[in-house]
């Protein structure tokens, strides 16, 4: 009977626990962030809590909670790896979370009388497969005020690198919820950059780029020269695919401006791209002539064949349905399309890319009295 009751006990106090009420919920930032800046000692941190009465420490220092359960600190960093530890009092009971990010550290160039490439910021640190006109990034930090440049595979020109002053940063958590000041770099000399645009004569395969930094002003082969030579962790490659096309699959496949960079939009899945080159993991998908987008390589299937663009449009039509009204456009393969609501919210305007007009009929539906006029336009040559 003893140990019965010890055991009814123990269920009891688990399944309590199980039905706590308090939760800590951290929205910003999230799990494994690696922050974009070197130029700050401070970071936000929000979220929200339940219930809203109880008393949260982040890192010992209490913060305070809003009526809503929300709250948001700014907080000291450390560079390196870094840990909020938050916790949650609330009566008897404890919520502890735990979130870890990283905080680059300022790139530590050493004095002028040592000459050195820092392995770690020479870029680009991902493989480039670009096309004719392509821009492609080289940089480093190392000793400063000397003379460097870079080469590109088998090419014999030797293309300058300028030391410059990184510009003002912007941090995204400080503009929002601070003063929106700009964040001044760290007074660090010895960042060397510049560009290569691919021409139509290259042919890279998986070319190797080579920064170099010499001790003089001038270049002169010479033995007292000291010259340091190091290679980009990224190779260069030249697209040579004049039709590559893929297709979404996921339920949602996100666009986004540059690789890395904004959400640019959504897409349903089985919609058919044309890929025009790639970046580390991203591809490029062109969407017309003059608009681009990009998204992670695993969330693009390969296409075999896929028809030749630009296709048409030829027919709209207007259906009623029970929650609403449909308005079908009729095109021989899905295409990417973007979706945009007026402030008024009486209108849609829909871009169709890699699509031209041959619209010579719009089936309106006689007792539809929600679409009012549907309008046309051919605003640049490949968006309908």
């Amino acid at each position: 009977m003893a140990i019965k009751r010890c055991f009814y006990l123990l269920l009891f106090l688990v399944v309590s626990r199980t039905f706590s009420t308090s939760r800590l919920n951290i929205v910003y930032p999230p799990e494994g962030e690696v922050l974009q800046t070197t130029a700050i000692d401070s970071n936000y941190i929000f979220g929200r809590v339940t219930p809203t009465t109880a008393q949260l420490f982040i890192n010992n220092t209490p913060i305070p909670i809003y009526r809503n359960g929300a709250f948001l600190a700014f907080l000291p960093l450390q560079a390196g790896q870094f840990s909020y530890e938050c916790r949650l009092i609330a009566d008897n009971d404890t919520v502890r979370v735990v979130r870890h990010i990283v905080v680059p550290s300022p790139p530590q160039v050493t004095p002028g009388d040592s000459l050195t490439i820092l392995r770690e910021t020479v870029e680009p640190n991902l493989d480039h497969i670009l096309k004719t006109g392509d821009c492609v990034h080289i940089s480093f930090w190392g000793t400063p005020l000397c003379h460097a440049f870079f080469t590109i595979g088998t090419l014999t020109e030797r293309f300058p690198l300028i030391e410059n002053v990184p510009a003002a940063d912007i941090y995204w958590a400080e503009a929002v919820f601070g003063t929106g000041a700009a964040l001044k770099p760290p007074p660090t000399a010895g960042f060397y950059s510049g560009s290569y645009t691919l021409k139509n004569s290259d042919q890279f395969d998986q070319d190797s780029i080579y920064v170099y930094l010499e001790s003089s002003q001038v270049y002169l082969e010479s033995p007292q020269n000291e010259l340091l030579k190091m290679a980009a962790k990224g190779r260069l490659s030249t697209w040579t695919e004049s039709e590559k096309w893929g297709e979404t699959w996921l339920p949602k496949t996100v666009l986004r401006t540059a690789k890395g960079k904004s959400y640019y939009y959504f897409l349903p899945p089985h919609v058919t791209c044309r890929i025009t080159g790639q970046i580390g993991n991203a591809v490029r998908i062109q969407l017309s002539e003059t608009v681009e987008a990009w998204t992670e390589r695993d969330k693009i299937v390969d296409k075999p064949f896929a028809e030749k663009m630009p296709i048409t449009v030829r027919v709209l039509r207007c259906e009623s349905r029970e929650a609403g009204s449909r308005v079908k456009v009729y095109t021989s393969m899905r295409v990417p399309f973007r979706i945009e609501q007026s402030i008024d919210g009486q209108s849609l305007h829909v871009y169709f890319y890699g699509v031209i007009a041959d619209t010579d009929w719009i089936r309106y539906q006689q007792k539809d009295d929600q679409i009012a006029q549907i309008q046309w336009r051919q605003i640049d040559r490949q968006i309908y």
